[in-house]
């Protein structure tokens, strides 16, 4: 089970949204300026548009395979990951009106970063 711990925090403006969804569900409404890549596709073709050293926010409407995104994340090096849940239309409010540090769910992980052991 991952540690999480939700908290209000600031977002920063540079912040990289990763829509999750199948392309065909994204096509029907998107948080503007969102990147699609659906959870089958992402452990390969995640570098196209994204780097470790980017700040992420996972958007999904599925808390499972939104935790399952952030895990092929991390073991890809990427350490400022967010994850948002919920319909995407109260996320595309949300984005829009820039009020997402009252629901994000921040990743804490270890000082060395490592994924805990019961994890894999």
């Amino acid at each position: 089970m991952l540690s999480l711990k939700s908290n209000q925090i600031q977002v920063p403006d540079h912040i990289k949204w990763l829509d999750i969804r199948d392309s065909s569900e994204y096509e029907k409404e998107q948080v503007p300026e969102s990147i699609n890549i659906s959870l089958g596709r992402l452990p390969f073709v995640w570098e196209k548009d994204m780097s470790p050293k980017d700040s992420i926010i996972v958007l999904t409407d599925q808390y499972r395979k939104g935790k399952k995104a952030v895990r092929i994340l991390r073991k890809q090096g990427f350490h400022d990951l967010y994850l948002l849940v919920g319909p995407i239309s109260q996320l595309i409010e949300w984005s829009q009106k820039r009020k997402l540090e009252q629901y994000c769910i921040e990743y804490y992980w270890i000082c060395s970063h490592s994924v805990p052991n019961n994890i894999q």
